[in-house]
């Protein structure tokens, strides 16, 4: 596995370090390749002509996930 670094400014760290205690990820790195894996399944559902929704408790169409 290659190793990467990256400069964040402080905002984007508290939210990744905030994003890493909720999700109970052991890592940044576990945060970003999530974020990473929800970023390509939002594109290739663009390219596919398909919505990404995020559903409420009874199934109904809450948020709309929309890549430009």
């Amino acid at each position: 596995m290659k190793a990467t670094s990256f400069k964040f400014d402080e905002k984007t760290i508290q939210l990744i370090d905030k994003l890493k205690e909720s999700s109970h990820a052991s890592s940044r790195t576990e945060v970003l390749r999530k974020a990473l894996y929800l970023l390509d399944l939002a594109t290739k559902a663009k390219e596919d002509e398909k919505r990404l929704v995020i559903k409420g408790a009874e199934g109904e169409p809450e948020k709309e996930i929309l890549m430009y």
